[in-house]
């Protein structure tokens, strides 16, 4: 108690010492009995007694404690308050400043205004009374499959929202449980708890320096420093959270007049419970719809994708079939001599060079000119399997594609790869 340490003695155990403190009656008793008894007379008295005596050794014990107690029940009430005008706040601004929440409601004009369309009194409305929105569940289609709400849901996840049925797709109303919080909150309740944090803390204060002035010094530290420190930070908390409040107040009365809401029947003034109550019951239903949607379009999302994979990975077999850069040459001959010989892409052979073999460079030279184991095979010919037929004599198909080198039997072939270029070679 003199340190102000609650972890050698709790504040529920400080709490029950200071309820069950000796009063000035019997303490006067009590010390009346230890001033005229011998010492062996006071081993006699009661425990109960003997620690309400050693208790009330304790220098201004009772306001000590009651310090030490008020600056739990100041900071777990202050935090209190903090949070309801925190979730007035939240929900006030969201309904103001959140962009999806415009669009929604506009949904629901535009949609309210085409159902009306006969009626040019009701079917060319500017606005409604926000009064109507835990209603649009009721209003259904003919085969009742589908409601109103349904509806609002999903033609804003198909036209508003790029990210639904992702991660990123953010529900674009306050959240339900925030208003639910806030219409439980009562202005003038926030505002009594606050005047009375206020008695309390200056009664409080005043009964620190009733301590400092009577106990003896030796017995003035660490509490006087401790409890200064605390009272100096309760004045500016308890401040800070005032002007907290009146700015709520402000707020709430900003989205009550930019709705345009009024007062429910019967009430003079328009309060929080309400407001925020039609709030709650629209937003609920909304969001139970939002997540059922956000499932679907996801899963058809994932359909779509896996389609998607499918038809490129098909797409991709059919081009491989078509254009093989590892391909190889089917040299027809005899079934013993038949066999496939690889080949390396090559940029001579897939422009369509003539297979000439290095040493000729010259275009204008003829096959003469060449030696007679270096002349190209002339009965050799690539064959077009889609074409059947052989357009270029004597050159490497230039579509890359698997062609089919039809020799005579009466030559033996060799495939030569040299100088960038493939030679045919005879015996």
């Amino acid at each position: 108690i003199f340190n102000v340490d609650d972890s050698v003695v709790d504040l529920e155990t400080l709490a029950a010492l200071y309820e069950n403190r000796a009063q000035e009656d019997e303490l006067v008793k009590i010390r009346k009995y230890y001033e005229t008894s011998k010492e062996e007379e006071l081993k006699l008295l009661d425990k109960p007694e003997q620690f309400l005596h050693e208790l009330a050794q304790i220098p201004n014990f009772a306001e000590r404690a009651q310090c030490i107690i008020f600056r739990s029940v100041f900071s777990e009430g202050i935090t209190s308050l903090h949070r309801k005008v925190e979730i007035i706040t939240r929900a006030s601004k969201g309904l103001l400043h959140m962009k999806s929440v415009k669009d929604i409601l506009a949904l629901i004009l535009a949609f309210g205004n085409y159902m009306n369309g006969g009626n040019r009194t009701r079917g060319q409305a500017d606005g409604y009374s926000l009064e109507i929105l835990p209603k649009l569940k009721d209003v259904k289609s003919r085969d009742n499959g589908i409601n109103l709400v349904d509806y609002v849901v999903k033609y804003y996840l198909r036209y508003y929202d790029q990210e639904a049925g992702t991660e990123k797709s953010v529900f674009p109303l306050p959240e339900p449980q925030d208003f639910f919080l806030a219409s439980q909150v009562k202005f003038e309740d926030l505002i009594k708890d606050l005047r009375k944090l206020k008695r309390q803390l200056e009664a409080s204060e005043k009964q620190m320096v009733v301590v400092c002035k009577e106990s003896p010094k030796e017995y003035l530290q660490p509490f006087k420093d401790k409890l200064e420190e605390f009272f100096q930070k309760a004045r500016k908390e308890h401040k800070m959270e005032e002007s907290h409040l009146e700015n709520a107040q402000k707020s709430f009365e900003t989205t009550v007049g930019y709705f345009g809401m009024k007062p429910k029947s019967g009430e003079k003034e328009i309060t929080p419970g309400y407001v925020f109550m039609v709030w709650y019951e629209f937003c609920s239903d909304f969001k139970t719809i939002w997540k059922r949607e956000s499932k679907n379009i996801s899963k058809e999302r994932l359909k779509m994708a896996q389609e998607s994979v499918s038809k490129l990975t098909s797409e991709k077999k059919v081009e491989t079939k078509k254009i093989n850069p590892t391909a190889s040459l089917l040299v027809e001959d005899s079934p013993e001599m038949s066999r496939n010989l690889k080949f390396l892409p090559n940029p001579a052979i897939t422009c369509g060079l003539p297979l000439a073999p290095a040493s000729f460079q010259n275009p204008r030279a003829s096959s003469q000119d060449m030696p007679a184991r270096q002349q190209p095979l002339r009965n050799a010919s690539i064959i077009d399997p889609v074409m059947k037929t052989a357009p270029y004599p004597n050159l490497m198909s230039a579509s890359g594609m698997k062609t089919v080198l039809r020799i005579k039997s009466s030559h033996r072939s060799h495939i030569h790869a040299g100088a960038n270029r493939l030679f045919y070679w005879c015996n």
